[in-house]
């Protein structure tokens, strides 16, 4: 777990709003896209007790990469050659050609799996599975 770091912006009852530092968020990524932004604003929750201007040392648990690439990417796919497969081998009954059944049926899948997304998004979220967790402040004197 790579330790990332950024200004607390914003105190909200327990969560609090971190500009997260680009060179630390995206020390690892080759891309470096970030790098050419101001950062991005993550919500933590507040358990170190840190105040507007605080140094926030924050890591996101092991997995949580994975996981949601897994949902954001994965689930669509599985799902459009699902469909496609279900409009080869059980072709809708108004098309004559079962190509053009597997296509609709394709777009159909994936259309659900958005939905489906959605649903285990919220899943993930409650669970805090991919929430990022305080480590260390730095308090502003």
């Amino acid at each position: 777990m790579d330790t990332e770091c950024g200004m607390v912006k914003e105190v909200r009852g327990n969560l609090v709003c971190v500009a997260a530092d680009p060179a630390s968020l995206c020390a690892t990524c080759s891309s470096q896209c970030m790098m050419r932004q101001q950062g991005k604003d993550i919500w933590i929750h507040n358990t170190l007790d840190a105040k507007v201007g605080d140094r926030v040392y924050f890591v996101f648990p092991p997995g949580a990469v994975v996981l949601s690439s897994g949902v954001l990417y994965g689930i669509p796919i599985v799902l459009l050659i699902a469909g496609i497969v279900a409009g080869t081998l059980y072709p809708l009954p108004f098309f004559n050609d079962r190509e053009l059944s597997a296509i609709v049926m394709g777009i159909i899948f994936l259309a659900l799996s958005f939905v489906f997304i959605r649903i285990v998004s919220k899943f993930v979220a409650a669970k805090n599975m991919v929430n990022p967790v305080m480590v260390k402040v730095d308090k502003v004197l």
